[in-house]
């Protein structure tokens, strides 16, 4: 798929752009391919992400690739991060889904290490992994106690409140020069021991 600036994005975002989203099926699962293509003769300035969900139930549970310590910031009902951190693991791998773990809407990481996470039962032994690659900030978010988690890679965050006078300043993000591609992937895939 794709999508190009045109007059009304032009009114909205100030920057000649392509966006091309790609879907291949893999052995059991998908990857989903993001490309960026600056079409102007200037810097552009971008964010992007990704929001796939997957079925789950409480209980179940997330697992890095590698023992991470991390904190959780916090959206606001303004869609604004606000400033305080919140402790979330100490050299562990797991989040369990439990019914109030999004009560405050998504947990947002950065800082992480591992590249890959994987979403497990205990009521079966299939696994979905997760590959978010080199993404600077992980997203977790579902509505409480529902029935899936969406695992989301994001190249930009929400705007803070410490507001920065360009652009160029803002945390996370992304830059491009003149007729430059930007390209990010994420997959998925279901694993069943042998």
């Amino acid at each position: 798929m794709s999508l190009k600036s045109n007059e009304s994005t032009l009114a909205i975002y100030p920057f000649q752009f392509e966006l091309q989203v790609s879907f291949t099926l893999i052995e059991k699962g998908i990857k989903v391919s993001h490309t960026v293509i600056n079409k102007d003769d200037e810097n552009m300035y971008f964010s992007i992400g990704a929001h796939p969900g997957f079925n789950c139930e409480l209980g179940d549970y997330l697992e890095f690739s590698e023992e991470e310590t991390l904190e959780t910031e916090r959206i606001g009902e303004d869609a604004i991060v606000i400033d305080e951190k919140f402790p979330l693991l100490n050299c562990e791998r797991k989040i369990e889904v439990t019914a109030d773990i999004f009560k405050n809407d998504a947990l947002f990481l950065s800082g992480i290490k591992s590249s890959q996470i994987k979403l497990k039962s205990p009521r079966h032994n299939r696994e979905l992994l997760f590959d978010f690659g080199k993404a600077p900030f992980l997203g977790i978010w579902a509505k409480p106690a529902a029935p899936y988690v969406c695992i989301e890679p994001w190249y930009g965050i929400n705007d803070s409140y410490h507001k920065v006078k360009n652009i160029s300043e803002k945390r996370g993000i992304q830059k491009l020069e003149a007729f430059e591609s930007f390209n990010f992937a994420w997959s998925a895939q279901i694993i069943e021991p042998v």
